[in-house]
């Protein structure tokens, strides 16, 4: 008596069919995995200059407020090419 009544080969192709779709769709789960991960790292450059800017520009107006007439406001020697 055959096993499965002669569909063996059948239900061996079917699974090795499945097994290949099923290794082919957790490598492309892979990949989009790593293109989400470079994703974050860009996202995470772009807040962490954002933030930098942000910081300048209240140091930036905090220094400014300090000088109360600008004509009279001597420029650090640094400031000027040589």
């Amino acid at each position: 008596m055959k096993l499965f009544g002669g569909f063996t080969p059948y239900i061996m192709g079917a699974t090795a069919a499945a097994l290949l779709g099923l290794s082919a769709w957790l490598w492309i789960l892979e990949q989009r995995n790593e293109t989400f991960k470079a994703e974050l790292a860009i996202a995470r450059g772009q807040y962490a200059t954002c933030s930098a800017r942000i910081i300048n520009i209240e140091e930036d107006k905090k220094s400014d407020a300090t000088v109360t007439d600008p004509s009279t406001y001597t420029p650090p020697d640094g400031w000027f090419m040589p």
